[in-house]
């Protein structure tokens, strides 16, 4: 089983730097561009199911990829972004000036600290994990792609490789980034992170 895992297109507030979370933003122009690149991407690609996560800006995305498909996106919540709490809608810059030294402990080991207010990153491994484990049942040894978010993304990359939460921001995705793996036996195997190579050139 191959299973492609996407961050979804760019928003006015991904430009921003602000968190974004649970908020509902949708694409920017730049998003949708960078989603007709992922559609172009995987237009050959044997896709069996297509799923998003249950925001806007992951369902639009997933949208414009399975449309050379003629597939219907599935919405799973298990692949929704982390809840930020109170830091949504702020900037890196406003979290920094508001909250210190809590967001400086935050940016060394983000799952020690979670958000004030916010969702542990626990609780987001926990549900994606889930969900992957649903998509292995549903699609054994078949191609299939998620678009998702940032922090489930990188949540998922330390755990597949066996690493703490400290290690959080080795797997991050740029917008629109690929990452891949493999599901042998319900174990999965890191193949690919943040890859963007569909949008550099054809």
């Amino acid at each position: 089983m191959l299973v492609y895992l996407v961050r979804h297109g760019e928003t006015v507030w991904n430009k921003e730097r602000r968190f974004q979370g649970v908020t509902d933003v949708p694409l920017s122009d730049r998003g949708r561009w960078q989603a007709a690149r992922l559609a172009r991407r995987f237009r050959h690609t044997g896709l069996s199911a297509i799923y998003s996560s249950d925001l806007s800006r992951a369902y639009e995305t997933a949208r414009i990829i399975a449309e050379p498909h003629g597939l219907e996106v599935r919405i799973m919540p298990e692949f929704r972004e982390m809840n930020f709490g109170e830091w949504e809608g702020l900037s890196a810059s406003e979290i920094s000036e508001g909250y210190g030294s809590l967001y400086e402990d935050w940016l060394a080991d983000p799952g020690a600290v979670p958000p004030p207010g916010g969702e542990s990153l626990e609780s987001v491994l926990s549900r994606a994990l889930q969900g992957l484990q649903r998509l292995v049942l549903l699609h054994e040894d078949q191609e299939i792609l998620v678009v998702t978010h940032g922090a489930v993304l990188m949540a998922l990359g330390c755990h597949v490789n066996g690493e703490p939460f400290a290690s959080f921001w080795r797997y991050y995705q740029a917008n629109s980034a690929v990452c891949s793996l493999t599901m042998t036996n319900g174990v999965p195997l890191l193949v690919t992170v943040n890859d963007v190579s569909h949008l550099h050139g054809d």
